[in-house]
């Protein structure tokens, strides 16, 4: 319908293009840049302001759709000196998905119908960690026990159905044909009933190291707004309904700054640096594979013991191995075609997008909405700040903002307690405090 809508009113559409960078200069953007990934033609697009709409990622992870979550927008973003921040919260750490079934989100329909979660010893876990929610809990509390319930050794985590009576069937049939027929086709459903369980698992880490922008949706660059996951989590939230909202008033901020400009910024010669890099992958062909690097970035940050369940030490060591592969591997990615030179410029955004991630990630030393092992605090006295990030020619510059809680009409304390997520697993007895720390029970 929106498709049908702009046509209607005469937009211009250009499909089946990448757009590889965003036209800058002197301090504001005037446009992007791009190549089409069939004929290969190079477009320009020369602009009086620019929005980015571009999402998060999952870091390419297993789960439909995740493949084109590829961070294209805080690498834009980044390389020309927008302002960043998020990258190491998020509103959900990660979504729960089937683990070897080629479905897509659905996990809230299935628990409402009545399915449960149970761990390798047949246990119906959430009860004990959420008793009112249970199953029905917020996504960053089903991913923490998730976590905890692996590092207790007691994965994988399956979804129980095989209870489900007939109107629970119906409705899911309603409600998630596909992924419903995916399960027949596997033997998971028979005869309208649930006969096997469903592992479940986290998904890859999401993060949004996105762009800063005010209430119009404006950044801090010059002609340059942002809507949806390019926006950092300190604007929007996850989801469609916070996509379309913030996507109308982008818009409108973009159409009106359009309105009130003097007209677009040359590129001084931009442009033709810009094509070189956008093709440069090319003249590699010979080079490494982009699926090599993906599975060496893969390694280093969607194991849940990283960025789901956090430590200092082991955040450091994947930060190790991502800017090992920043500077040893991307310089050496080839292209033997287009569809392989789009897989470059998305694993060349993928790597800095997990760098700012970690780097940001170690910073903050508190639990807030995700676990951190070495610090199991919320902190609101140190940590009610917002994590910043720009490029400042070839560094980067970190610092941190306050949160202007004052504003708020409903505020936090300014208190440091043990963090909720903590609390649990601790009167459950699998976790103790000890020195700021969090032991295991095979630790104590």
């Amino acid at each position: 319908a929106l498709r049908k809508h702009a046509q209607a009113i005469g937009v211009e559409q250009v499909n089946r293009l990448y757009v590889s960078e965003l036209l800058a200069g002197n301090g504001e953007v005037s446009g992007a840049v791009g190549f089409h990934q069939y004929s290969g033609d190079f477009y320009v697009f020369r602009s009086r302001s620019t929005v980015l709409a571009t999402g998060s990622t999952y870091y390419k992870g297993i789960h439909p759709g995740q493949r084109d979550c590829t961070a294209d927008g805080f690498g834009m973003a980044y390389r020309i000196g927008a302002t960043l921040c998020g990258g190491e919260q998020n509103d959900q750490p990660a979504n729960a998905m089937p683990a070897r079934v080629d479905v897509g989100p659905g996990m809230n329909k299935w628990m409402g119908e009545g399915a449960v979660f149970r761990n390798a010893k047949g246990e119906r876990f959430m009860e004990r960690y959420s008793p009112k929610l249970k199953e029905r809990s917020g996504l960053p509390q089903i991913i923490a026990f998730f976590c905890i319930e692996a590092r207790m050794g007691r994965a994988p985590i399956l979804m129980d159905a095989t209870h489900l009576g007939p109107e629970n069937m119906e409705r899911l049939y309603q409600m998630l044909p596909l992924p419903q027929r995916e399960f027949e086709s596997i033997g998971v459903v028979k005869d309208g009933k649930f006969q096997k369980l469903v592992e479940f698992c986290p998904t890859g880490p999401t993060t949004r190291p996105g762009v800063v922008v005010d209430r119009n949706y404006a950044s801090r660059t010059a002609r340059l707004f942002a809507a949806g996951e390019a926006c950092s989590p300190s604007a929007v939230v996850t989801g469609l309904a916070a996509a379309a909202t913030s996507g109308a008033r982008a818009g409108a901020s973009a159409a009106r700054c359009a309105h009130d400009s003097n007209g677009i910024v040359g590129d001084n010669g931009l442009v033709g640096e810009l094509r070189e890099r956008a093709f440069g992958p090319l003249a590699r062909a010979g080079g490494l594979e982009p699926d090599h690097v993906l599975l060496e970035l893969q390694e280093a940050v969607i194991p849940y013991d990283v960025l789901l369940l956090r430590e200092g030490s082991r955040m450091e060591r994947a930060l190790k191995r991502v800017e090992t592969i920043r500077d040893q591997d991307l310089p050496m990615l080839g292209a033997y075609d287009l569809h392989y030179l789009r897989l470059c410029h998305e694993m060349r955004n993928l790597v800095l997008t997990a760098e700012l991630q970690l780097k940001a990630a170690i910073q903050r030393t508190e639990t807030r909405n995700i676990l951190r092992e070495d610090y199991p605090f919320t902190d609101n006295v140190n940590w009610l700040k917002w994590i910043m990030v720009r490029k400042e020619g070839d560094r980067q510059k970190w610092w941190t903002e306050d949160i202007p809680i004052e504003r708020y009409p409903l505020a936090p304390k300014r208190e440091v307690e043990l963090a909720y997520l903590w609390r649990v697993p601790r009167d459950l007895g699998i976790v103790s405090i000890q020195d700021g720390r969090v032991q295991w029970g095979s630790e104590k």
